[in-house]
């Protein structure tokens, strides 16, 4: 499929096979990604010479050959610091532009949060129609709740949660006492 009309970013995804789920299965786990290869492009093309398919095909190309000439670095920095896919993405905090790594473990988070579909939620209703509502797929970070109201972490910002025993069962079980500590430490 094409991605981005105006870049032409040109994805090909491959059906394998399919294999029925049992009766009991949750919805979101129907559909598994096993594989994959390469990073995403940067959006826009951020911080390479060309933009499109060609243009990433070249880059790639010339990374392959030689990744630490300095042209090859500064553009991997650029699109680190200035693609909205790496600075800002949607789940977690800024991520480095490996052009040749899959980081399946990322990429089956995003599977499962599109999986989930985006939580919608009234913003005003004096505005017409689809001003209304805003669209997002934030969850909560220790049992994904999407709908309920998200509040953030009041320490770093960066996760949210739908009740105050979410944000007690993540920091104590989940993790998140240790990656909030080294959010702070990054952010001073």
């Amino acid at each position: 499929y094409t991605y981005d009309l105006g870049d032409q970013w040109e994805h090909r995804i491959e059906l394998e096979r399919i294999i029925l789920a049992d009766e009991g299965a949750s919805r979101d786990s129907r559909v598994v990604l096993i594989d994959g290869a390469g990073a995403c492009p940067p959006e826009d093309g951020n911080g390479l010479d060309g933009k499109s398919n060609c243009g990433y095909a070249e880059f790639l190309s010339s990374y392959k050959k030689n990744r630490k000439k300095l042209k090859m670095k500064e553009a991997v920095r650029e699109a680190t610091r200035t693609a909205t896919n790496y600075a800002k993405p949607w789940m977690g905090p800024p991520v480095k532009f490996r052009p040749l790594e899959f980081d399946i473990a990322f990429h089956r988070r995003m599977l499962q949060s599109m999986l989930a579909g985006p939580s919608v939620k009234k913003k005003n209703s004096a505005l017409k129609d689809r001003e209304a509502f805003h669209e997002s797929t934030r969850a909560c970070n220790n049992c994904g709740d999407r709908i309920k109201v998200l509040n953030k972490c009041t320490a770093c910002r960066k996760v949210s949660y739908c009740s105050r025993e979410c944000q007690v069962e993540d920091w104590k079980e989940g993790g998140h006492k240790k990656e909030c500590k080294r959010n702070n430490k990054r952010s001073k």
